[in-house]
């Protein structure tokens, strides 16, 4: 004859099943909080050093832009005066460059060869010749030139000529 449990033993058998899945749910409703919390806050630090971020060509360059596409590759440069107008640290630059060749038009993305860095930032009130690294061999005539940033990405300035 088959007997049951005693009620005092179903009963803490119970009651530690449901001790043990809480403490779980807890363990994971915890980590889940910290995550969403620190990603929040990251991402309203990255807002708020953005908000303060400023950049322009340097005017005291004349247009800040001095080029030559009209040789081999090797004999192609893109100088960029860069000027920090806001109150942070930047670094991670690139250019972007629409030029038109036998009639097409195309875009060119050149990093600087001395780019500024976390170590070595445009740091604000600052500015600073770039070099682009010409990958590509561009020959015709540049029609504008835009400036990204990787840290802040809608940090952008463009030239058109």
């Amino acid at each position: 004859m088959l007997k049951a449990l005693e009620p005092i033993v179903s009963a803490v058998l119970l009651v530690s099943i449901v001790l043990v899945a809480s403490a779980a749910v807890s363990i994971w409703y915890i980590g889940f909080v910290n995550k969403t919390v620190k990603g929040e806050a990251a991402g309203i630090t990255e807002s708020i050093e953005c908000g303060q971020a400023g950049i322009d060509f340097d005017s005291a360059r004349g247009r800040g832009i001095r080029w030559d596409f009209s040789g081999p590759r090797t004999g192609d440069y893109l100088d960029v005066w860069l000027s920090n107008t806001g109150s942070v640290n930047l670094y991670g630059f690139s250019f972007e460059v629409l030029a038109e060749q036998n009639g097409n038009l195309e875009i060119f993305i050149f990093s600087p060869e001395n780019d500024a860095t976390i170590v070595n930032p445009l740091k604000p009130g600052q500015s600073r010749l770039f070099r682009a690294k010409m990958t590509d061999d561009v020959s015709g005539m540049m029609k504008s030139i835009r400036v990204l940033n990787s840290i802040c990405r809608k940090l952008v300035i463009e030239k058109v000529f």
